[in-house]
């Protein structure tokens, strides 16, 4: 039980850790690439956006090359 209305997110986390923990098929943690953006890339991310299912909207800002 959550005291928000946000619980299914931090349930999605526990699943994952438990699943992982236990070597449940299925619950893997796919490796991502890090890839270094130009400044000018970095500024077409920059805004505000919508997030659904979580506790609001997000402001992406760039400073000293990164977001």
């Amino acid at each position: 039980m959550t005291n928000s209305e946000n619980g299914l997110i931090l349930f999605k986390e526990i699943l994952l850790t438990i699943g992982l923990e236990y070597g449940w098929e299925g619950f893997t943690i796919e490796e991502k690439a890090v890839v270094k953006l130009s400044d000018s890339e970095y500024e077409l991310l920059v805004g505000d956006y919508s997030a659904p299912d979580t506790m609001g909207d997000i402001e992406v800002t760039c400073s000293d090359g990164e977001l």
